[in-house]
């Protein structure tokens, strides 16, 4: 028991953001297992051009079954209303607000970082909102509720003040910031990266090993040795009389 998950996503990914849900889901019993959970914001674009892979939707065939992953990935975790923002090409240029959470992870505590990362996977999935330039980006961080989690109602307390919006607006230009995004994409492209979610996992051992997509945690799990329940086929059920 014990080790450390690492997951490196971009909210242009709609696989990052399932992933993210599923930790946050599982946040609470990742601890009791001694599992430390650390989030890498990174650029999707980059670890394509990196890695040399392709978007999913530029493969027809992919594209068409997209719809009904997509689909069964957010019923199986009771997201609603989630669709892509128009374009993904273009929707898809997040280099504005990955810089942004790159700063608010290193500006803000842990739990604001989370629920900023969770309020721009919604802005741009369900309310099509895309952060993409600081004036759009600005207009969404002012609007996150303190406390926001996507199946509560929402606090009309703001989870930063206009003066910390604007200070994370000062920060997307940060040579710091700029260098640390970068980084963070290199690092994930040396850790074999293709795409997103990407896993970087480490057992209690200090052995570590990468996994790939949001359909892989029993793998996940069975290398840091932490209990789950396994999926398994049942026999048909008896008719009620």
């Amino acid at each position: 028991m014990g080790g450390k998950i690492e997951c490196y996503l971009d909210i242009a990914s709609y696989y990052s953001y399932i992933a993210f849900v599923q930790l946050q889901q599982n946040k609470e019993l990742l601890k009791q297992n001694e599992i430390e959970v650390e989030l890498h914001p990174v650029l999707i674009g980059g670890i394509n051009a990196g890695s040399g892979n392709r978007p999913p939707w530029l493969v027809p065939a992919k594209a068409k079954h997209s719809k009904y992953d997509t689909r069964r990935a957010a019923a199986a975790l009771g997201l609603k209303d989630v669709t892509p923002p128009g374009d993904l090409m273009e929707a898809g240029k997040t280099l504005v607000p990955m810089r942004a959470m790159t700063y608010i992870k290193s500006a803000f505590p842990a739990e604001v970082f989370t629920t900023a990362f969770a309020y721009l996977f919604h802005a741009f999935w369900t309310l099509h909102k895309v952060p993409n330039s600081a004036q759009v980006l600005g207009e969404v961080l002012s609007e996150i509720p303190a406390h926001f989690q996507l199946a509560s109602p929402s606090s009309s307390k703001r989870l930063f003040t206009p003066e910390q919006v604007a200070q994370v607006l000062d920060g997307l230009s940060a040579a710091e910031v700029k260098a640390a995004l970068k980084a963070r994409v290199d690092e994930a492209l040396a850790r074999g990266a293709f795409g997103a979610p990407w896993i970087w996992a480490t057992n209690a051992q200090g052995r570590s090993e990468p996994f790939f997509g949001s359909d892989r945690w029993h793998f996940v799990y069975d290398f840091l040795d932490v209990p789950y329940q396994k999926m398994q086929l049942l026999p048909p059920q008896k008719a009620r009389l």
